[in-house]
């Protein structure tokens, strides 16, 4: 296959990737037993291992049992999964080709705008949300529960990111920022978004892609951005049709993320408070970032178009 190749325009794409199941009904199944089994089995593993008391548990403990259940649960069902489905699982998982330092260069170039929008989303979202429960007693406590379950996914943070030493800095990088570019990437951008592509509107496959990751990660306030960053990566990889590249962009942001709390402090764990907020300001800022990633857009576009005239 070459590299403007799409199973989708071709009537016998099924003969081709021979799917023993509906590619849709595939994802939903597999975006099921992936949350449940890292969620659900990891959690079990947890307590059989450390027992109830979370505040007496080794920090280094979980981090290698946090990113040993990244494999287990996620990327060897995922290649499991496949396997059953499909019989090109490379084409599947987007690892038939890499990327060129042009691809490289315009989608981090993207990601430098996406980033900023997205947090500017998560501000108004916050915003929305505060006025919203000024005046109206359901709002208040739908706010109410974010807030406590904003406080203790951010003391889980601050539990997993925060280093004793040099060693402990590497072992985060490698839990937060390594393994969920691969196993993340692996799991939504390739077998979940790929499935849905073979039937759907490439773009509304990125979208409920996205929808899947944002509560995969289960976080109320930091929903907005993750969709975002969800959407972003999913653009790239059905554009770029290669894994690799999402894999580069993921773990970019998440080593800034990562490296952001280690240096500036736990203040970047916490998605609820909204600090020296102006909505003007916000809005104004929102659209100089969002046209200028209109332009990278482009020519990320103009890039794909010569690649495949080539």
């Amino acid at each position: 296959m070459n590299f403007e190749t799409d199973y989708k325009k071709i009537p016998e794409f099924d003969n081709l990737l021979n799917p023993t199941i509906n590619p849709i009904t595939a994802g939903i199944i597999g975006v099921i037993f992936v949350a449940v089994a890292f969620q659900l089995f990891g959690s079990l593993i947890t307590l059989a291992i450390f027992g109830f008391d979370i505040n007496k548990i080794d920090k280094n403990s979980m981090r290698l049992l946090t990113m040993a259940s990244q494999f287990l649960f996620i990327l060897l069902p995922t290649l499991l999964i496949t396997r059953f489905v499909y019989t090109d699982i490379s084409t599947i998982l987007r690892v038939r080709r890499f990327p060129t330092f042009k691809e490289i260069f315009f989608s981090i170039l993207g990601l430098i705008f996406v980033v900023p929008i997205a947090q500017l989303v998560l501000s108004l979202y916050v915003y929305l949300i505060s006025e919203l429960s000024k005046v109206s007693t359901i709002i208040l406590n739908f706010k109410k529960s974010l807030d406590f379950l904003d406080k203790m996914m951010s003391e889980g943070y601050k539990g997993l990111l925060t280093p004793n030493n040099p060693i402990e800095v590497i072992l985060i990088v490698f839990v937060v920022s390594i393994t969920p570019a691969i196993c993340e990437e692996v799991f939504f951008r390739g077998y979940v978004q790929k499935s849905f592509e073979l039937r759907l509107d490439p773009y509304l496959a990125i979208v409920l892609t996205s929808l899947f990751f944002a509560i995969y990660h289960f976080n109320p306030y930091g929903a907005p951005p993750l969709v975002i960053l969800s959407f972003y990566f999913g653009y790239i990889a059905y554009k770029s049709r290669t894994l690799f590249l999402t894999m580069i962009l993921h773990f970019i942001n998440n080593i800034f993320s990562t490296l952001m709390f280690i240096f500036g402090g736990e203040e970047y764990t916490s998605y609820s408070e909204l600090g020296n907020f102006d909505l003007n300001t916000t809005l104004m800022q929102l659209g100089i970032v969002g046209f200028l990633m209109f332009l990278v857009l482009i020519a990320i576009e103009r890039n794909y178009q010569k690649m495949e005239e080539k």
